[in-house]
């Protein structure tokens, strides 16, 4: 087990999803691989840190993400707990963990794992069990709002 701050951003681009994909090169210490879903103009936009890495703030993610053509409209940060899984124990753990959570968007899975401090995600071969949300903003007005 580890621990990581996993960020989710939800937004809007014209921009190819591997051009969008181009901004984990451009984060300092990036945990792990940049996940990107794209339909139509809208995109939903997830990468982890490592836990001990200092916490991006909405205004500085958005910056940042303007520089590659997203107009960010939801950031979350949230800590979680990373378990990685054995090929012969997936089937098990994904079933009892997960529960359907697969058919949900990336977002809205984390912040239920989040939320309910029993559920986890498997994303990619490892799965993430969120522990609590760090930041939540979104844009209102052209301003960020902090969600409590």
């Amino acid at each position: 087990m580890s621990k990581h701050i996993r960020y989710v951003i939800d937004g809007f681009t014209t921009q190819r999803v591997e051009n969008v994909k181009a901004l984990g090169k451009a984060l300092i210490n990036l945990d792990d691989e940049i996940k990107v879903s794209k339909s139509g103009y809208k995109v939903s936009i997830s990468f982890r840190t490592p836990d001990d890495a200092r916490i991006l703030g909405c205004e500085e993610l958005d910056e940042l993400l303007s520089k590659f053509g997203v107009t960010a409209m939801r950031i979350i940060a949230m800590s979680v707990s990373t378990y990685e899984y054995e090929g012969a124990v997936s089937g098990d753990v994904a079933g009892g963990v997960t529960a359907g959570v697969s058919t949900k968007r990336l977002d809205t899975a984390l912040l239920i794992a989040v939320l309910s401090g029993l559920g986890g995600c498997v994303i990619g071969k490892t799965i993430e069990k969120g522990e609590g949300i760090i930041e939540s903003c979104e844009k209102r007005n052209g301003r960020w709002a902090r969600v409590q």
